[in-house]
């Protein structure tokens, strides 16, 4: 199992998966109740910034363990697989 860090920034409004040197980023609303995940793309902290897709054992992986990390906070995670702002 590889070491991964998770950690909440931008107000509640961004949530950052780290794992093996590689940072991934999404758009989440901590504010909501149920609380959003937008895991429909990600960008990573390296300008300029680009979005991608999870790669399947990618989205095994990380989408659980986002889940679990926000559910800590007390109210269910609705996850959204479109972006939230449209390129």
């Amino acid at each position: 199992m590889s070491d991964y860090s998770i950690f909440v920034v931008s107000k509640g409004e961004e949530i950052v998966y780290e794992e093996d040197d590689k940072q991934f980023c999404f758009e989440m609303r901590l504010s909501q109740a149920p609380i959003q995940l937008f895991a429909g793309r990600y960008w990573t902290d390296s300008p300029p910034i680009l979005f991608y897709e999870l790669t399947e054992p990618e989205r095994q992986r990380i989408i659980p363990r986002l889940v679990a990390y926000l559910g800590a906070y007390g109210d269910e995670v609705d996850i959204i697989w479109k972006a939230f702002h449209q390129a």
